[in-house]
């Protein structure tokens, strides 16, 4: 909750400095991303930014169309040992809402500006989690062992059998 404050503090400082340059000079926008990621059974959630110069509106509404972008269910990966979901949240714009976010910046003299941006959760998500496996306790070991999968050589999926040369199959 510490790391979340002090990033929309630092943002904030960020925004509400004036500009220096010239009118004609690109004006930064800037795009708030919040991941959600499951470690030893918790749920956590990241905030990162990413800034984009834009010198028109028509560049504005590109940046949009190219940010946008459908939610990724989430997935589980083995990283140093231990188990971690990761999920990407969607990304949606109100092309008037962003264009008067960076008139506003405009006409105040700032450098940069917040898209306004709505994120679109996957379903299902990793906030979902437990209720879809409720008897596995939170933060144990446990978690990772629910997620592990047997992965079956390619022979197996395509109706072939076991053979000598995936020593892991079985009969």
């Amino acid at each position: 909750m510490l790391r979340r404050f002090a990033w929309t503090l630092a943002l904030g400082l960020a925004l509400a400095q004036g500009s220096t340059t010239p009118d004609s000079s690109p004006i930064t926008a800037i795009l708030v991303l919040e991941e959600d990621v499951m470690e030893e059974g918790q749920i956590l959630s990241y905030v990162g930014s990413q800034p984009y110069p834009v010198a028109t509106e028509k560049e504005l509404r590109v940046l949009i169309k190219k940010l946008a972008r459908e939610p990724k269910r989430p997935r589980f990966i083995l990283q140093d040992g231990r188990w971690r979901g990761v999920e990407k949240k969607g990304l949606a714009f109100d092309e008037a809402e962003v264009l008067a976010a960076y008139r506003e910046a405009l006409a105040n003299g700032r450098k940069s500006f917040r898209l306004p941006v709505r994120y679109l959760p996957p379903t299902p998500s990793l906030k979902e989690f437990p209720l879809l496996f409720p008897s596995i306790p939170q933060g144990s070991e446990q978690v990772g062992k629910a997620l592990q999968v047997r992965v079956l050589p390619p022979h197996l999926l395509q109706g072939g059998t076991p053979s000598a040369r995936y020593p892991g199959s079985q009969p």
